[in-house]
């Protein structure tokens, strides 16, 4: 369900300023620590935090959101 929300989050139209200007391997370690963050509490008002975080990150680049998405798919794989 997190997923979810993750990807269809990435996936609207929201433009922000990259103030932190971060790269794809760091925006991957930030999208890791948000899914065991999310694995480890219940909070859906700490996972909707974070999204916005993350929203941030990516800029609507899709550069970025094509890396967070590629993170992700892998990630599922892995863990099948």
């Amino acid at each position: 369900m997190f997923l979810k929300k993750l990807v269809s989050g990435l996936l609207q139209n929201y433009v922000q300023e990259d103030v932190l200007c971060l790269s794809v391997s760091q925006i991957c370690v930030l999208v890791q620590h948000i899914v065991t963050e999310a694995q480890q509490t219940s909070s859906s008002t700490t996972g909707t935090q974070r999204l916005s975080l993350l929203l941030e990150c990516c800029c609507s680049e899709i550069s970025r959101i094509s890396a967070v998405i590629e993170y992700l798919n892998d990630k599922i794989k892995a863990n099948g």
